[in-house]
């Protein structure tokens, strides 16, 4: 298998929190904060949401709040400092003016779409090959081999936790989920989730540019092993 493109192609970045009561008080004066930056907006009495399109459905950032969460997600992305800037300027504020001190989870979600040289089901076998043993599917009777596939593995490195999911995507999965304009034919999904649970808020200033780094690492090492 040989890799011809890798595209970031959306990242979600999310905080869970105590409810907050503050968060009627406060939500009017965060939406304006947040108005220069994403200028469309959509307000009632339990969440505020925010995009950079007239219309949600066809935003690329669109920014949620309610009285227990926030999350910010940001298609077509390319680069990662686009969303970095952008999730740390709304969730600084968020816990600055809702005077949040600890999170019960804060983390980020990166979707990664592969141009490869395979056909969607020479890559399907492919990653059979790599991921898992005939043995498996002798046990349970899978014959022939499976038509698809999804790899998910959750695990933690110190004190943060990741969720890995790969598998192929056809071109019909490609438009609906990610990109309505693509010409891939076949795509290889790469989607790290990569998160704390229940840590002071001081403690995840940091959080965006580390996490960034270790999935960077981390995909880099998985590249050489599929390619291998």
């Amino acid at each position: 298998m040989i890799i011809k493109e890798r595209l970031l192609q959306q990242a979600i970045g999310e905080i869970r929190f105590k409810p907050k009561l503050s968060f009627h008080r406060y939500r009017f004066d965060l939406s304006d904060k947040f108005l220069e930056k994403l200028p469309s907006w959509n307000l009632n009495w339990r969440i505020i949401e925010l995009f950079d399109q007239k219309e949600k459905e066809k935003s690329n950032r669109i920014f949620s709040l309610t009285n227990h969460a926030a999350s910010l997600l940001f298609k077509k992305l390319g680069v990662y400092e686009n969303f970095k800037s952008l999730a740390q300027f709304l969730f600084e504020n968020t816990v600055k003016d809702l005077n949040i001190d600890s999170f019960i989870r804060y983390g980020i979600r990166l979707f990664y779409l592969y141009e490869i040289d395979l056909s969607f089901a020479n890559l399907k076998d492919h990653l059979l090959g790599r991921l898992y043993k005939d043995d498996l599917f002798r046990a349970i009777e899978i014959t022939p081999a499976p038509e698809d596939l999804a790899y998910v593995i959750v695990f933690k490195r110190a004190n943060k936790k990741f969720r890995l999911t790969l598998g192929p995507l056809s071109r019909e999965e490609i438009r609906n989920n990610f990109a309505e304009d693509s010409d891939l034919e076949v795509a290889l999904l790469i989607d790290i989730d990569c998160y704390f649970e229940n840590i002071p808020a001081r403690e995840t200033r940091p959080f965006l540019a580390e996490s960034f780094h270790e999935i960077s690492k981390m995909r880099e090492q998985l590249d050489a092993y599929l390619q291998g």
